[in-house]
């Protein structure tokens, strides 16, 4: 005997209740793993006072679509180890190593590669004070470049670890090595960018190089700028072999 009309309703209200509650759990477990990934991704990123973890996430994603093919992977630790001589085993080692090889790797990128970088770095320093002033005394937190790397358009900012993840890939390669240096280079571009300076601009200039890293921050800022701006002016060639010998660590 077939079920009558309202039991079979039942049923199947019952069937798609039951259903219903699945699916909920099962969003339920989703969502969670969803949010443990995302905590994991802003992690990645160090925390500033600028930084929103909606930020940190962005960056952080950021960071996975763009080195995410060299930065997996369970050799991870060791082959960074190698690389950079010390044990490598936590987010901070990790971090430190990464930012270390693609600071090694720069020096081997292509000419056109290089002008992306130093144009990038430009960039940074027209947004970040703190950042413009670290560059020039290699000393500079992690959370002020994020934070800087923030404020660009999301496909400079992209472009950036694009770069970074190329010269953590060359510094990894078997029989790398850098560049013999060219203080030639440099002091051709520092030359070029004092005498574009007059007056108390010149005297501040000459000040700076003197005291180099220990100058003011807002002086050395200033200096760095002109400089980068000296060396987008020179030719070619003497540009390559500047940005190239400035990125050597």
């Amino acid at each position: 005997m077939k079920d009558s009309p309202r039991k079979t309703a039942a049923q199947i209200g019952a069937a798609v209740t039951a259903l219903a509650l699945a699916l909920v759990g099962a969003n339920a477990i989703i969502v969670r793993a969803r949010r443990a990934a995302d905590a994991e991704t802003i992690a990645m990123v160090p925390p500033h006072r600028d930084l929103t973890d909606a930020d940190r996430l962005r960056i952080g994603r950021g960071i996975e679509q763009t080195m995410g093919a060299v930065l997996r992977g369970p050799d991870l630790d060791q082959r960074l180890s190698r690389a950079v001589g010390r044990p490598v085993s936590s987010v901070a080692d990790r971090r430190a190593a990464g930012r270390e090889l693609s600071a090694r790797g720069l020096s081997r990128l292509t000419a056109a590669q290089l002008d992306e970088v130093y144009a990038l770095r430009l960039e940074l320093a027209e947004r970040s004070t703190a950042v413009c002033a670290g560059m020039w005394s290699g000393r500079i937190a992690d959370g002020e470049v994020m934070a800087a790397l923030a404020r660009l358009a999301p496909p400079r900012m992209t472009r950036w670890f694009e770069l970074s993840m190329e010269g953590i890939r060359i510094a990894l390669s078997p029989g790398f090595s850098t560049p013999p240096e060219d203080g030639a280079a440099i002091d051709q571009i520092v030359s070029r960018a004092r005498d574009a300076t007059q007056g108390a601009d010149r005297e501040r200039f000459l000040r700076v190089i003197d005291r180099g890293a220990e100058a003011l921050p807002l002086e050395g800022c200033a200096t760095l700028k002109e400089i980068y701006r000296a060396a987008a002016q020179a030719d070619p060639a003497l540009r390559e072999r500047f940005f190239r010998a400035m990125a050597r660590p």
